[in-house]
């Protein structure tokens, strides 16, 4: 086994792996050298049945053992799978996926019936975090566009801001299918854990384009002589949100073979799965925007009768190998990965089965991808903040006619459990999963935490490409009037171009010289989201600063004993430092008391917060292809 620069595993062509030899004409030319191969999340090294009862017959092919699963002709290993009818198949194993993942997906099939050869279509199926079908009608299959005005309950119109976008009302109703995508002020708000309103219940289309004032007639059939005209009841939505229409069509994901004639021998059908690695609409082997999970898809047209048989159907992660688990599934799904052994794991020795290929997961952190489930939480995480987190949010108070820009007595609900909450100041933007501040008096603050002589904070932080924030203070521990000062006054430093730098810098009575500094090497303001560490180690007698989970600055200061002081500011700060705030957003924030994080943990924690959320906040690609123009509240 080697181990990739990317990080990817890689076998060698004729390595094997669980008892199976993996063959080179199994996987697209893209590997030409070596097989990028991980977990199989749709069964066993071989992707069999292996089990002759209903929960491998549910969990593949949605059906009874008695009808589905046969040990006459497999590719590999002792059962397969056959299909009887002349329908679709969706199996009931959900496979949860990262939709900025790519994967890899494939099936041996083969017709069987002398006299009529089967045709098929092999692929998945895209359901969203609620387990509804995502087809293209109701994930937003075309003209983006986001809300020019807010929308209040009781509204009669959508006002939209390009009106050229939406068709005529002489089309289909289903074309005319308004989707909105709101932000977690309402529900939550990440790219595949999408909430989407318009459609379900209630369904929402327009029934008249007025072009004049760029608006659309809310209705709920989308009949044009308004019999079905109503008004808006789902809550305050505001301007600069996402939405879209449908699109005919756009039933399952035919990813493997449409309508494919099959062989009489069995013939591999295979394909990269969502390569692009983001949400995709017009392509059958992409995932869609709201995915979360998927499940085997087969649509047989043919005569009734034993027609064709599959085998060998497999799944894998390419860009995460760590992804060994299939995640949340329904109980046949479940006793099928379960009572047979299935989603293999790799070990070191290149064999699969481990627990996870991610040493860097704390133990009890460990989930479905190898970033973890969480950040790592120990007795001395005395504060967490995430404002995408609803918990985290439970206290915002909106201010009158602002949408969700908050008010007075507003606070950050703490997720540690020991209710060290944040009291908000200045009138930020709460949505998005953000803090975003203008720099008028946006920051939060509390009463400093208890430590003595170490600690560990972690925050993520945006400031937008060549904005200037020198001088400003953005963490510190200071006294709120005009005397006694600052612990601790870190602050953004440079101020020219695109090259500001972050300093964690304060004072500690007890070392040999009072006052420090150390930097960041790498620039704050360039418009990504980055993770910034500060750590007081009276260990090693050091103060350090991370930058993305590496170490970036460190200075000696012997005898660090010192100890927390006052008040305790995020984003800003207020009283003897001056009143400052920094201009840009303020993301998830922690702050571990008496306790120095090692460098891994510090990684990990870098690591499942931009896999799981900033990566697609900050890549370029990703950001210019996906439905998430946010209007003024552009990231």
């Amino acid at each position: 086994m080697n181990i990739t620069p990317t990080g990817f595993l890689s076998y060698a062509l004729s390595e094997t792996g669980n008892g199976q030899n993996f063959q080179a004409s199994d996987y697209n030319t893209t590997f030409p050298d070596y097989l990028i191969v991980g977990g199989n999340l749709w069964g066993d090294a071989y992707g069999t049945a292996e089990a002759n009862n209903n929960d491998a017959a549910e969990a593949i092919m949605n059906g009874s053992a008695s009808s589905f699963i046969r040990s006459d002709d497999p590719y590999q290993g002792t059962y397969h799978f056959q299909d009887t009818n002349s329908t679709n198949r969706r199996g009931e194993l959900h496979v949860e996926v990262n939709p900025y993942h790519e994967y890899w997906g494939l099936v041996y099939a083969k017709s069987v019936n002398a006299t009529t050869q089967s045709k098929a279509y092999l692929g998945f199926v895209s359901q969203d975090v609620n387990g509804n079908f995502v087809d293209l009608r109701n994930c937003g299959g075309y003209s983006n566009d986001t809300l020019s005005a807010d929308l209040n309950d009781g509204d009669t119109y959508i006002y939209v801001s390009n009106i050229n976008n939406w068709p005529n009302t002489n089309t289909a109703a289903h074309f005319r299918l308004t989707i909105i995508f709101p932000c977690n002020h309402s529900t939550w708000f990440r790219p595949h854990y999408h909430t989407r309103l318009g459609y379900g219940s209630p369904t929402r289309y327009y029934s008249e384009k007025d072009t004049t004032n760029s608006r659309l007639r809310i209705s709920s059939n989308g009949n044009t002589d308004g019999s079905g005209d109503t008004t808006w009841s789902s809550g305050f939505i505001p301007a600069g949100t996402p939405i879209s229409r449908g699109v005919a069509g756009g039933t399952y994901n035919y990813c493997m073979a449409g309508n494919t004639t099959i062989p009489y021998t069995y013939t591999k059908y295979s394909n990269p799965i969502n390569s692009l690695q983001y949400p995709y609409r017009n392509s059958g082997c992409a995932f869609r925007p709201g995915t979360r999970s998927i499940r085997t898809m087969g649509l047989y047209n043919r005569a009734s009768g034993a027609q064709m048989y599959m085998d060998n159907y497999f799944l894998t992660n390419i860009t995460d190998q760590g992804q060994t688990a299939a995640g949340d599934s329904t109980t046949r799904g479940a006793n099928y990965l379960r009572d047979y052994n299935f989603g293999p794991q790799f070990k070191s020795d290149g064999l699969v089965n481990c627990s996870n290929i991610n040493e860097i997961v704390p133990p009890g952190h460990g989930g479905i991808f190898s970033y973890g489930n969480s950040i790592y939480k120990s007795s001395n995480l005395k504060l967490e903040i995430d404002p995408e987190d609803l918990s985290s949010r439970g206290n915002l108070q909106t201010t009158s006619s602002a949408g969700i820009y908050v008010g007075a007595s507003s606070t950050w609900e703490d997720l540690s459990g020991n209710n060290n909450d944040m009291i908000i100041e200045g009138n930020p933007f709460a949505g998005y999963g953000t803090q975003k501040q203008d720099g008028s008096g946006d920051r939060c603050y509390r009463s400093s935490l208890s430590w003595s002589g170490k600690f560990t904070f972690g925050v993520w932080m945006y400031v937008a490409s060549g904005q200037d924030n020198n001088g400003k203070y953005w963490f510190t521990e200071s006294y709120r009037g005009s005397g006694g000062c600052a612990r601790i006054n870190s602050s953004i430093v440079n101020g020219s171009g695109s090259n500001d730098v972050v300093r964690f810098a304060g004072w500690d009575n007890s070392a040999s010289t009072a006052a420090f500094a150390v930097d960041t090497t790498s620039p704050i303001n360039d418009g990504v989201w980055h993770y910034i560490v500060a750590v007081w180690d009276n260990v090693t007698d050091t103060k350090r600063i991370y930058f993305d989970g590496r170490l970036e600055g460190t200075v000696s200061a012997p005898n660090t004993g010192d100890s927390n002081y006052q008040h305790l500011h995020v984003g800003g700060s207020y009283g003897c430092l001056g009143d400052t705030s920094l201009i840009g957003h303020i993301g998830p924030f922690h702050f571990y008391t008496n306790e120095v994080l090692t460098d891994d943990q510090i990684y990990h924690n870098y690591n499942y917060f931009w896999q799981s959320r900033y990566r697609w906040l900050s890549d370029s690609t990703i950001k210019s292809n996906v439905n998430k123009s946010f209007g003024s509240t552009s990231f």
